[in-house]
């Protein structure tokens, strides 16, 4: 069934849905797992010691979250295909910039514009016109568009890993931009008309009749009682996984298990997450968004709580396979309540502030998990994010409904 509505949006909507899947996909260049494959090539190069390319990093992602407010909200006064075109060249260059930089000055800029680019903009323009112009069709379309995530998670490392064999790690960034500028421009020059406006394209059969909601901005957003009820579940799931995921080597150290173990369990993180989006984007057509959004993380909740119960190592996976899920899930829904709450004619600006809001916490993420893993130990700090994780589910299906028109 979920196939079948999703190969019949397709058919209506080929370009929008391309469009929006190559943004998913091509913003995997400032994406954190593609990233960190450079880092060994870049520290060698560079003379950094082990730790200090990540802090360039966090720095970046930091400094990009403060200005993706700014440039996000542009999404709803230019042109999308322009704005598009602009958001691609820019990670592009970044791309191209990173390969060139002869000195450590200039790959820091250029980091900054991959972290901006890829993890902010590019994320940002994929899943604003799914929110936008998809309607009664939202979760569906959101969910095909996020797809490009997974399979860039599924193809971008080995794709890297092979570019920097025969190209160096420069040549391999900047064949990425090269790749990602001669795909992406042209998709977005070649938007069909009317792309850009708020519509109910593409309602499904089954599709929830959604109520009038009067668009609102920011302002208004941020007077509202429901965007505080919702907004600790919104950024609870990439503080908690981030954290955890990228200190999986001292979690891997305590429970002895190896690190070949830890990277053969993130595989299933992966599929999960595909398996998820498949699942949640008819699901929230039928139910909405505001609906299931308080439960999107039961998922890595029960992950964690295997993650706690012991050393067996098929709890890695099981802790892998259940946090994608939830991660296939947030890539959809995270969208889609903000446009059922708020509205779709400023869903840009709201959403670049609500994404801003997650890079600051994921960037903090790793050194709050890394000193609580070295001074508390796994347990503790596992089990203290399943009650934060549980906290932010609750008060999130305590939320009150936003205001209708």
């Amino acid at each position: 069934m979920a196939f079948a509505t999703y190969l019949e949006l397709c058919r209506r909507h080929p370009r929008t849905l391309t469009f929006g899947f190559l943004f998913a996909f091509f913003s995997s260049p400032g994406q954190t797992f593609l990233v960190s494959l450079f880092v060994p090539s870049i520290n060698a190069e560079f003379g950094l010691q082990a730790g200090e390319f990540g802090t360039l990093v966090s720095a970046a992602t930091l400094a990009g979250a403060l200005l993706l407010p700014l440039l996000g909200r542009l999404i709803d006064t230019l042109p999308i295909g322009l704005y598009a075109a602009l958001v691609a060249a820019f990670l592009g260059c970044a791309c191209v910039l990173a390969g060139l930089a002869p000195a450590l000055p200039v790959l820091m800029v250029a980091v900054f514009g991959l972290r901006l680019g890829g993890q902010g903009l590019m994320t940002h323009t994929a899943a604003t016109i799914g929110g936008r112009y998809f309607g009664r069709a939202r979760g569906t379309a959101l969910g095909l568009i996020a797809m490009g995530h997974s399979i860039g998670e599924a193809l971008f490392p080995i794709t890297v890993v092979t570019l920097i064999g025969l190209l160096g790690w420069r040549g391999g960034y900047i064949a990425l931009g090269a790749a990602l500028m001669a795909l992406c421009i042209p998709a977005a020059l070649l938007l069909p008309r009317g792309a850009d406006r708020p519509s109910t394209a593409g309602a499904t059969a089954g599709a929830a009749a959604l109520p009038a909601v009067r668009s609102s901005g920011r302002r208004e957003m941020l007077r509202s009682p429901f965007f505080y009820a919702v907004l600790p579940a919104t950024l609870c799931y990439g503080f908690v996984s981030t954290g955890l995921i990228f200190h999986q080597s001292m979690v891997a150290a305590e429970k002895g298990w190896s690190l070949e173990w830890m990277a053969v369990s993130f595989t299933v993180y992966a599929g999960a997450s595909l398996v998820g989006l498949i699942g949640i984007g008819p699901a929230t057509d039928r139910l909405t968004a505001r609906r299931l959004y308080p439960f999107y993380m039961a998922p890595m909740c029960l992950g964690l709580a295997a993650l706690a119960a012991g050393d067996d190592p098929t709890l890695a996976p099981l802790f892998f396979g259940l946090t994608g899920l939830s991660s296939g899930f947030a890539r959809t829904l995270r969208t889609a309540v903000w446009a059922e709450a708020y509205g779709t004619q400023h869903l840009g600006a709201v959403r670049s502030l609500v994404v801003s809001m997650q890079s600051v916490f994921t960037a903090l993420a790793p050194a709050v998990f890394g000193w609580g893993l070295a001074y508390g130990g796994v347990t503790p700090v596992v089990l203290a994010s399943l009650a934060l994780t549980g906290v932010c589910s609750v008060l999130a299906w305590l939320a009150p409904s936003p205001r209708e028109a």
